[in-house]
């Protein structure tokens, strides 16, 4: 009877706090939240280009003075992703490690590191009664991690592959405390506390985003797979994008009953002597009401075409002479050189008809031209 009643105050004190809404947090409670976003990412570095096979022995390398670090996995390649972000106890130890490590050589690889952890700013983005433990070793148990919250209401510890932990994968957990206090607490005392062997890092948990269905992915799939293949099995899907170095491909679908039906008919199917693994994809929209900046972005949106297929080596010159009447808003870049797409803005929707409607070349390349998407739409650096 004890040990329910503990559950029933447990479970109680839980839904009080994930039900506090955030106007109702005190003022000086959000400065000291908000001022610690701030000093939490001017004390991170990122860095990007890493060898294909670090881990976190890579990273303390790299950087031995470190707190701790944060590197992300890439569920499709099954290892780390090409980049990771490294936090350290100052920003003048930051911007050392900047100094020293940018346009170093480490593993065949030049590494590119730029100053700031990429947290959002905004408290209205998190949850005020929990932390997130990142970079945790994937034996780490629960008993651990109590060890140092030991006011902990719940330790939960998340996986994200459910037919079994990847090794190469760090896991990361989610830690309850009764009050907005003691969570302020773990996150200033406990940043980088040594867990199973490693530095972890301690931030306050981002709230869950709103998910939306957009398509399906297919895995599974052989180098010769076509997209008239794919449409035999999946009709109704109104956009089919293929990855055949990946061995997948992405279906978009305009209705969210069609993509359903579609998965349901291909349950079980197989393609060119090949079982096919269909999961849903979703996309993710931000907590928080959009700000003033994305609404421009909308508004913009139909006047935006994206370049696929150019060279690496183009200019933004030879673009812009290609494309007189268009201004470039962006060139993502991979490394020193861009990833051979970018984006212009033509100004008005019948200019970006005009341009898609007519072929076009590049340095002996076909150019790809198609509406831009959001993503993309990260500014060139200024000269």
């Amino acid at each position: 009877m004890k040990s329910e009643e503990k559950l029933q105050k447990k479970n109680a004190s839980k839904s009080e706090m994930s039900s506090l809404p955030v106007d109702a947090l005190d003022p000086a409670v959000r400065d000291s939240i908000a001022k610690r976003l701030l000093i939490r990412n001017m004390c991170s570095v990122k860095v990007e280009n890493l060898p294909k096979h670090y881990n976190y022995s890579t990273i303390l390398e790299l950087a031995p003075e470190m707190s701790s670090c944060r590197i992300l996995y890439d569920p499709v390649s099954r290892r780390p992703k090409r980049f990771a972000f490294i936090e350290f106890p100052s920003k003048d130890i930051a911007s050392k490690c900047l100094i020293r490590l940018n346009n170093k050589n480490f593993g065949g690889k030049l590494l590119n590191v730029s100053l700031g952890g990429e947290l959002s700013e905004s408290v209205d983005d998190y949850r005020h009664n929990c932390v997130k433990l990142s970079n945790l070793h994937w034996r780490t148990s629960k008993g651990e991690i109590s060890k140092h919250f030991p006011n902990a209401i719940s330790i939960d510890i998340l996986t994200k592959i459910k037919t079994g932990f990847n090794r190469k994968q760090s896991a990361t957990a989610v830690v309850t405390f009764n009050s907005i206090e003691e969570t302020i607490s773990a996150v200033d005392e406990k940043q980088g506390c040594n867990v199973h062997g490693r530095k972890v890092s301690v931030m306050f948990c981002p709230k869950k985003k709103n998910s939306l269905l957009v398509g399906l992915t297919v895995y599974g799939l052989k180098k010769s797979s076509s997209e008239s293949d794919l449409r035999a099995l999946f009709p109704q899907a109104s956009e089919i994008k293929m990855f055949p170095l990946g061995g997948f491909a992405f279906l978009r679908y305009d209705v969210a009953d069609d993509c359903i039906l579609d998965k349901k008919n291909a349950l079980g199917a197989s393609l060119k002597q090949r079982k096919l693994k269909v999961v849903f994809k979703f996309a993710s929209e931000a907590p928080s009401a959009a700000n003033s900046d994305s609404t421009v972005v909308d508004k913009q949106c139909h006047s935006l075409v994206c370049v696929t297929n150019l060279d690496r080596s183009t200019t933004a010159d030879q673009i812009s002479k290609l494309f007189s009447g268009a201004k470039i808003v962006s060139m993502p870049k991979k490394g020193k050189l861009h990833k051979g797409c970018a984006v212009l803005d033509f100004g008005s929707v019948l200019a970006a008809k005009r341009a898609l409607s007519k072929s076009h070349s590049l340095n002996g390349r076909m150019l790809v031209l198609r509406m831009a998407s959001k993503k993309l739409l990260k500014p060139i650096p200024s000269n």
